[in-house]
């Protein structure tokens, strides 16, 4: 019933020759700090130590991913009814939640590898745009293939990196595969559909999703005739991920979840 990424496997994704793109550890210089890799790291460690502190799941049955529901909780109270019908705040507050230390601990180590990069090659802003569309998109792709299952985590996000990335390369020459870039991504989409309880369509929704983010922000001055267009642009798909996210819980039937808490 519950859905989480499980782990990811990134090499150092450093091609050689005519390297522009500083990777992984490498990115972090005196001259640049993923200021913004670090708070998005501090804020989901925060949420899950005060999860923890709670000592319950309400946490994660409260702010989970999920298409319309009637979740049943049984709590030592008694029974709580949650209907999620218009709950849509959950696909944005998904990604912040994880289900154990293992789930965090795994996630947190691929954001810390992932997120410099990408930050430094975008800038502050355009990575923070990227990451966002990407869990919005993880969002909508989880309620799309499995809107009956409690989905949680910032694997959605952590995959849109992977598809900045192959933007980021592309756009310096980088071959991908040959980076090892391509072989980490391809062993991680092996790894959600093969190992039980990962959401395939939060991941897969979330690479698209920031591949998408990603290509406006690198190419989108170039394809729209103005920078300021091109973030016009990158800012206006956010909206458009989140109103597909909400089609996918309202066009999703209504059913009743059982939920021991």
């Amino acid at each position: 019933m519950r859905q989480a990424s499980v782990g990811f496997h990134c090499p150092n994704c450093v091609a050689k020759g005519k390297q522009k793109v500083i990777s992984g550890r490498a990115a972090f210089s005196a001259a640049f700090t993923p200021t913004l890799t670090f708070a998005l790291m501090g804020l989901n460690i925060a949420i899950f130590l005060l999860g923890t502190a709670v000592g319950d799941q309400r946490i994660l049955t409260d702010f989970s991913a999920v298409g319309r529901a009637i979740l049943f909780e049984q709590g030592s109270s008694g029974i709580t009814r949650v209907d999620t019908s218009h709950q849509y705040y959950r696909l944005l507050t998904s990604g912040f939640l994880h289900w154990n230390i293992i789930h965090i601990g795994l996630n947190m180590w691929a954001l810390y590898n992932l997120g410099p990069t990408v930050e430094r090659a975008l800038g502050r802003l355009r990575f923070g745009l990227v990451y966002v569309a990407a869990l919005l998109a993880g969002g909508a792709g989880a309620v799309i293939v499995s809107p009956h299952s409690l989905s949680a985590g910032a694997s959605g996000a952590l995959y849109g990196l992977f598809g900045a990335l192959v933007i980021v390369y592309r756009r310096e020459g980088i071959d991908v595969m040959r980076s090892g870039l391509g072989i980490s991504i391809l062993i991680n989409f092996v790894i959600t559909v093969t190992l039980p309880g990962i959401s395939l369509g939060g991941h897969v929704g979330g690479f698209v999703g920031g591949l998408a983010a990603a290509w406006i922000a690198v190419h989108g001055s170039q394809a729209l005739g103005s920078t300021k267009a091109a973030f016009v642009a990158l800012c206006a798909l956010l909206p458009l991920l989140l109103a597909l996210g909400v089609l996918a819980v309202s066009m999703s039937s209504l059913v009743g979840i059982g939920i021991g808490i």
